[in-house]
């Protein structure tokens, strides 16, 4: 039996503090869900600047490095290919 997909969402909330403060909740949101399982982490921080989101992707890229987890960029397929994502979720 194969196990299910799971998806953690982030919902945009995240990033509506400094943008530093942003990078570690949502970093550390990351890591618990590498930790429990989440298969697929699609970031949806509609508030952040494509510098702030190509950033964050990158930060996760390394994090998440040698994990199955797919992390996934919202509409922005541009930033996922370049800072290395494993695919774009597209609304």
């Amino acid at each position: 039996m194969n196990s299910p997909i799971t998806y953690l969402i982030t919902d945009g909330r995240a990033t509506d503090e400094t943008p530093e403060a942003s990078m570690v909740r949502l970093e550390k949101l990351f890591d618990a869900a590498l930790k429990n399982g989440v298969t697929h982490f699609p970031i949806r921080e509609k508030q952040l600047s494509g510098e702030g989101l190509f950033s964050l992707t990158q930060r996760l890229t390394v994090r998440k490095s040698g994990a199955e987890m797919k992390l996934l960029v919202n509409d922005r397929a541009d930033i996922a290919a370049a800072a290395g994502a494993d695919g774009v979720h597209l609304t």
